[in-house]
């Protein structure tokens, strides 16, 4: 225990050493922190990593506010940056670490579990083959076997979807984690490189593709914590009344940007101005914005998404129409499961964890709705949502008469950000 707390001292006091001397350049020295705030975590722990990254920061701010070997061309918004980098990258780290430990964990137990219902399955098998074999039952022992070679093939599927979905999660972590990456090495040698001219605007980009590979990751981990929280049952939906057709309007207007991006033409058409039920209103955003994404990932250049809403008695329908790849026949069915996705990881076009469509099917029918599909390969693809037309006899009305909220923009963000 001593031993440990007099390395923790050491590593300290070594840190404000480093900082403390004056003819080390400030990026130089803060590229060393970096390593140690890494090293802070890993050899201690989280707490360690945030104190670690606070304490360079300070120490640089007094560098700065000193003048000590300050090699920016705008010092507080290179400490700004810094502090996100240090910061974000600890937060990342945990959390990851965290759920691949959590989901190392079921998949232990379940493992444990599989091989004690295999043993006493073969058991029973065993002894019921015997048992029937002897009474002359030879039909039911063939049966028998059969659904034993049943329940292995299952097994071996489950097994399949299981690495694959590993492998799935891995290269989505891998590709943003890298430009990450990426983009701090160009700060960094911005920093380091005396022929290369710092500028703000060089900063701001690189923040920005740091930004946006962040909010890759985060649609990442919402879509697994939302998955284990629909296993545990712990997974709430919120019924109040709105005007459905404003809430798909505006979510149309908000993606616009990433739509022009790709010279994608979006269109919306409505046979109702006003159709109030009871809904949840952050559901049907997230199911939109969903297959919205799908659309615009599988479309090229110079295509269309036709969305329209129509209602009947006892329906609201929305169809969102594209012209882009398709999917095949037989994948109709398979692309609405879980880690399921229409190309293997290895021939695909776009990104994806193979989450997405199986949550927006579990998000439509948590509120009584449905989900279909209409695709040919080269043709394009036809989502059509149905949702219960009724209203929630207590409360009031929500109408959405405002324009579209900041909180809506950062959702778009985050769905659309590997486009």
């Amino acid at each position: 225990m001593e031993k440990s707390k007099g390395h923790i001292i050491t590593y300290y006091i070594l840190i404000i050493l480093l900082n403390c001397l004056p003819f080390i350049q400030l990026s130089l020295k803060s590229i060393i922190g970096g390593l140690f705030v890494l090293y802070s975590y890993f050899k201690f722990n989280y707490r360690h990593g945030l104190i670690t990254a606070t304490v360079l920061l300070f120490f640089g701010a007094i560098n700065i506010i000193l003048d000590n070997n300050v090699d920016y061309k705008n010092p507080f918004l290179g400490l700004i940056a810094l502090a996100f980098t240090y910061y974000f990258t600890i937060y990342l780290i945990h959390r990851s670490i965290k759920i691949f430990r959590h989901k190392n964990d079921d998949l232990m137990l379940e493992i444990r579990l599989r091989k004690s219902i295999e043993k006493e399955l073969k058991e029973k098998l065993d002894k019921m083959q015997k048992d029937r074999f002897l009474e002359g039952e030879w039909h039911q022992a063939e049966e028998a076997i059969k659904k034993k070679e049943h329940l292995e093939s299952e097994l071996l599927k489950l097994d399949k979807l299981k690495a694959q979905f590993f492998a799935n999660i891995s290269h989505e972590m891998r590709t943003p984690l890298n430009v990450i990456l990426s983009a701090n090495q160009i700060m960094e040698k911005y920093a380091k490189d005396k022929k290369y001219s710092i500028d703000d605007e060089k900063i701001i980009k690189n923040i920005n593709i740091t930004r946006k590979n962040c909010y890759r990751l985060l649609r990442l981990f919402n879509n697994l914590m939302d998955i284990g929280e629909m296993d545990a049952m712990t997974f709430e939906v919120n019924f109040r009344n709105h005007n459905i057709v404003t809430i798909v309007k505006d979510i149309c207007l908000s993606v616009s940007e990433y739509l022009e991006n790709k010279d994608i033409k979006l269109s919306f058409d409505t046979d109702i101005e006003e159709l109030i039920v009871a809904c949840d209103e952050e559901k049907i955003e997230r199911i939109i914005l969903n297959l919205l994404s799908n659309a615009v990932k599988f479309s090229s250049e110079k295509g269309y998404i036709f969305v329209k809403i129509s209602a009947t008695e006892d329906f609201v329908i929305i169809k969102i129409i594209d012209n882009g790849v398709g999917i095949k026949k037989e994948m109709h069915e398979e692309v609405f499961k879980r880690f399921i996705q229409a190309d293997d990881l290895f021939s695909r076009s776009s990104e994806g964890s193979g989450i997405g469509l199986s949550l927006a099917k579990t998000l439509v029918e948590i509120q009584g709705g449905s989900i279909g599909l209409e695709s040919e390969l080269g043709v394009g693809s036809i989502f059509t949502l149905k949702f219960p037309n009724r209203i929630k006899k207590e409360g009031r009305a929500i109408y959405k008469e405002m324009p579209v909220e900041k909180s809506m923009m950062e959702k778009v963000r985050i769905e659309f950000s590997d486009i």
